[in-house]
């Protein structure tokens, strides 16, 4: 295959992790943000560095070389695809072997593994990566995703967009079915608190709960409204506040207890409203 999209992804800094939620029971107390808040490493993955003290925000990249609409197959890394620029979301005080967290583009696909280990297998663990090649006023962002085989049927991916020095649009489904749909605030962050801020969750049957079975999510920004589809099926609707032009993003996050993970996101599209 051949990459259509070329995308490109640039270090973002101190962020705190949202709450996260799976399984087929009722939403656990670990979905509440409130009830733990971690502390954002940046750093290439598998790399330990110190927590800067200022938040880098994208911008827009003069003279990109980016496609403004297409998709990413992920065959190959490119200029505008770099795996040392994901971000990094871990508890304050953890150390993440290296071999517990790994992030590889393999057979056309980009691979998340997480193998069980005694640390890490109590902690949330958040990444993402954001596209700032262009800004979007109006833009749909959509990824095939696949939990694979020997994986925990609990963890999730996300979709972001209007993503800019104030925060983000984001949401995020479960391979259970969970959903959840946050606005990123950055004055929150600021202020030391969570900046993760719960707009709607849900839960939705239209996701497949299997490995080895690809799902599609779409993530809908459209003026004053968000969309949010699974498998070509709206789950959720409803509007959001001063919508700005901004750019997007992807994620992918574990949740405690919920090990081994392997799952991978096939690919991602931009496509006009």
């Amino acid at each position: 295959m051949k990459a259509k999209l070329i995308v490109v992804f640039v270090l973002l800094a101190v962020l705190v992790s949202a709450c996260g939620g799976g399984g087929t029971a009722p939403f656990p107390a670990k979905a509440d943000p409130a009830t733990a808040v971690p502390t954002a490493l940046s750093a290439p993955i598998n790399v330990q560095t110190e927590v800067p003290t200022l938040e880098v925000v994208p911008t827009q990249k003069p003279d990109s070389s980016c496609a403004e609409y297409g998709t990413e197959e992920f065959d190959t890394p490119n200029e505008c695809w770099d795996l040392n620029k994901v971000f990094e979301i871990v508890t304050k005080g953890l150390t993440i072997p290296p071999e517990a967290a790994q992030i590889t583009l393999n057979n056309g696909a980009l691979n998340f593994t997480f193998p069980y280990d005694n640390t890490t297998s109590k902690y949330d663990l958040y990444y993402y990566f954001f596209n700032d090649a262009n800004q979007y006023a109006d833009v749909v962002v959509e990824a095939d995703v696949q939990a694979l085989k020997d994986s925990k049927l609990n963890h999730a991916f996300s979709l972001a967009c209007r993503v800019t020095d104030a925060g983000w649009y984001e949401a995020r489904v479960t391979t259970s079915g969970l959903y959840w749909i946050y606005q990123y605030d950055r004055q929150l962050r600021l202020a030391d608190k969570n900046p993760f801020v719960e707009i709607a969750k849900g839960a939705t049957v239209k996701m497949y709960p299997k490995v080895e079975i690809m799902n599609n999510i779409r993530m809908e920004c459209v003026g004053d409204t968000i969309t949010l589809k699974v498998n070509n099926a709206k789950v959720w609707s409803g509007q959001i506040r001063r919508p700005q032009p901004g750019s997007v993003g992807i994620g992918f996050n574990t949740f405690p207890g919920s090990y081994p993970v392997y799952a991978l996101i096939e690919r991602v599209t931009l496509s006009k409203p």
